[in-house]
C-alpha cells in the first residue's frame, strides 16, 4: 500500500471546506497516529486548526490539547486555554474538564477557582466521572472557592463511584464509616471499599484487611484479612506489612 504524501495532504487542506470536515478530521488522526503514512505532528496540528476554525468542538478540543503539550507546534497555554473554552462553550465534556483543571493549577494562567468549579460542573453534569470526583474534594473539605458542603460532597462522590471511578469509590466508603454528609453505615462502607480494592486503590485494601480482622461492618475472617493485607503490602503500605507479619506470626 502507498504511503500518503504529505504534499497531498496540504494540497487537500488548502482547498477544503467546512463540508469536507469529516475527512479533514479523518486525515487529522492518520497523521497524528501514523496510520497510512509516517506520523506528522505538524501536519496533524494543521488538520485539527482547520476543523477548529470551523467550529468542530472535538477537533478544537485536540487542538488545545495540541498547544498544551507543545505537539506539532510551539507550547502555548494561552492558545490552549482559547481553543478548550471554544470546545467548552459548545458542551463538549473533555474541554470542560481540561479548562477546570488549568484554572484549579494555574499552570501557564492566572488561577481562577470560580472558574475552576464552573467548568467542573459542567463537566460533571454531563457525567464525567473525573469532573464529579474532583467536585467530591472540592465540596468535601471546601476547597478552590466553594463552601465546605459534606453531602454535596457525598453526592458527586456517588456519581463518579457508581460510574466505577475508584478512587471516588474509596472516598464513598470514607463517608459511610465516619458519617461525612451521610448516616454511617460500615456494611455500605465495605461494598465501596471492595470495589476501590479491587480495581487497586491500596488505602482500600488496608482499610478492607482491618475491617475483617476485626469484623467491622463485615464477618471476622483473618484469611481475608490477611488476603488484603498482602495486597496493600505489595503496594508499599507499611501498616499493611506490619499487620500481615502479625497475622503470620499468629497463625492467621
Amino acid at each position: 500500500m502507498n504511503k500518503i504524501s504529505p504534499k497531498d495532504i496540504k494540497v487537500f487542506l488548502e482547498g477544503a471546506q467546512k463540508e469536507d470536515l469529516d475527512v479533514i478530521i479523518s486525515v487529522a488522526i492518520h497523521c497524528y497516529e501514523g496510520i497510512g503514512m509516517d506520523k506528522d505532528l505538524s501536519l496533524a496540528f494543521e488538520c485539527y486548526k482547520k476543523a477548529a476554525e470551523y467550529g468542530h468542538k472535538v477537533a478544537q478540543c485536540d487542538l488545545a490539547f495540541l498547544y498544551r503539550e507543545g505537539l506539532g507546534t510551539r507550547k502555548n497555554i494561552k492558545e490552549a486555554v482559547y481553543w478548550y473554552e471554544k470546545s467548552a462553550e459548545q458542551g463538549f465534556g473533555d474541554a470542560q474538564l481540561e479548562l477546570g483543571v488549568l484554572y484549579h493549577n494555574g499552570n501557564g494562567i492566572e488561577k481562577d477557582l470560580e472558574k475552576c468549579i464552573y467548568w467542573y460542573k459542567k463537566a460533571a453534569e454531563q457525567g464525567s466521572a473525573t469532573a464529579q470526583y474532583n467536585l467530591g474534594l472540592c465540596y468535601e473539605y471546601g476547597k478552590k472557592g466553594v463552601t465546605q458542603d459534606k453531602a454535596e460532597a457525598m453526592k458527586w462522590y456517588r456519581k463518579a463511584a457508581e460510574q466505577g471511578y475508584e478512587k471516588a469509590q474509596f472516598n464513598l466508603g470514607n463517608c459511610y464509616v465516619y458519617g461525612r454528609g451521610i448516616t454511617k453505615d460500615l456494611t455500605k462502607a465495605i461494598d465501596w471499599y471492595e470495589k476501590a480494592a479491587v480495581q487497586g486503590i491500596k488505602e482500600a485494601q488496608f482499610n478492607l484487611g482491618n475491617s475483617y480482622l476485626y469484623g467491622e461492618g463485615v464477618a471476622q475472617d483473618y484469611s481475608e484479612a490477611a488476603y488484603w493485607y498482602e495486597k496493600a503490602a505489595r503496594q508499599g503500605v507499611k501498616e499493611a506489612q506490619f499487620n500481615l507479619g502479625e497475622c503470620y506470626e499468629n497463625g492467621n
